[in-house]
């Protein structure tokens, strides 16, 4: 309009900054999928977890540092992603307690109707979003949003954009992780490693990535790397504050 008024314009003026500083805004609205962040925590011989009984605790890489800083991360977001699998074997709570912060929404991808209606997740604040195939008419504080046998992970991301969710964290399992790297929906991957190794005790092989990371933190004697295929995302604006 101003333009059409014989007014000059100038525009695009430090546009590529604009993008990187509203990256989170301008992938989901752009994109219409949430922006996604990948995390996890492995031995310096890449496992997740090691060999365990059933019911036992699973391995833990992260220093009580490091999982505060995972937990304000977690208050980042909209939403956490967990598969079925992760909430049998763990019975995780997938909240924000060791930082001063929100908890996102729990959004669980359960295609196939196998968590149990007394896991933990469902006595969450707010109600778990449920993700799945099957009809379930036993879960208490769920939003269910029902798809497909064969949805694949874009069909789940654009399935959340619609139900309001714009950024999410992804937690685990390994499995899933690794169906976002490779379907290349993903943004941000935050990876820290322990220097222990678990050689034959090693039972999850982490994710593979194939990149090259583009910031390193060592932190409690852990490294922490941060991974990016964002293009909007500027390398200066991945400071320790918002990716870490």
């Amino acid at each position: 309009m101003l333009q059409e008024h014989g007014i000059e314009v100038v525009t695009g003026v430090l546009e590529a900054e604009c993008k990187s500083l509203n990256s989170r805004f301008m992938t989901a609205h752009t994109l219409h999928r949430p922006w996604v962040t990948l995390k996890w925590a492995q031995s310096s011989d890449m496992f997740m977890d090691h060999k365990r009984e059933k019911n036992a605790a699973a391995a833990r890489f992260s220093t009580p540092l490091t999982s505060a800083l995972t937990h304000r991360l977690r208050s980042l977001h909209d939403g956490i992603i967990a598969a079925s699998g992760t909430i049998i074997a763990d019975n995780p709570s997938l909240n924000v307690r060791l930082f001063d912060g929100n908890s996102p929404r729990v959004i669980v991808l359960d295609r196939r109707g196998l968590i149990p209606a007394d896991a933990a997740i469902f006595n969450a604040d707010k109600p778990v979003i449920y993700v799945s195939a099957a009809k379930r008419q036993d879960l208490h504080n769920a939003e269910i949003i029902e798809v497909s046998p064969d949805a694949t992970i874009a069909d789940y991301l654009n399935a959340l954009y619609n139900h309001g969710i714009t950024s999410v964290l992804v937690e685990g399992g390994a499995t899933l992780l690794q169906q976002f790297i490779d379907s290349r929906l993903w943004d941000i991957a935050r990876v820290e490693t322990h220097p222990e190794t678990l050689g034959e005790n090693g039972s999850v092989s982490s994710p593979v990535l194939g990149l090259t990371p583009i910031k390193n933190y060592s932190i409690d004697g852990n490294s922490i790397d941060i991974y990016s295929q964002n293009s909007t995302i500027l390398p200066n604006d991945l400071d320790f504050c918002n990716f870490v």
